[in-house]
C-alpha cells in the first residue's frame, strides 16, 4: 500500500499512500518526539487526497509515562487533487511529554 513516488511538492520523494480496500483503511504513523507539556506548536504538512470517506491528520498526546492522554484530529473529505498546505496550530496538554502524527483514510459507510 506505501510506497515512494516522484511526485513531490519539494524536494525529490514524498511518502504516497494508495488504499484500494474499501473496507478498511491505510494508516501511517510518525516517531515520537518530545514536547513541552501546555505549549503552542504549528503542524505543517501538505497533501492531495482523492477520498471517498473521511481522511484525517493526527496529533496523539502521551504523558511522560507513555500513556495517551488525548488525540486532536483534522479531518478531510472528498477531492483535492492538487498540493495544499496546511498549517494546523495546537497547545499540548499540560502534562503531555510527547507526541506523534498520524494519517488514516476511511472507507465510506
Amino acid at each position: 500500500m506505501d510506497f515512494w513516488t516522484v511526485d513531490a511538492l519539494n524536494g525529490t520523494r514524498v511518502l504516497q499512500l494508495v488504499d484500494t480496500n474499501t473496507a478498511s483503511f491505510g494508516e501511517w504513523y510518525t516517531d515520537n518526539i518530545g514536547v513541552d507539556g501546555g505549549a503552542a506548536y504549528l503542524l505543517r504538512y501538505s497533501l492531495p487526497y482523492v477520498q471517498a470517506g473521511e481522511m484525517r491528520v493526527s496529533v496523539n498526546f502521551y504523558d511522560g509515562g507513555g500513556a495517551l492522554i488525548n488525540i486532536l484530529s483534522f479531518t478531510f473529505s472528498g477531492t483535492q487533487t492538487y498540493w495544499v498546505e496546511y498549517t494546523q496550530p495546537f497547545v499540548t496538554p499540560g502534562n503531555a511529554a510527547q507526541l506523534h502524527s498520524s494519517s488514516m483514510g476511511m472507507a465510506s459507510c
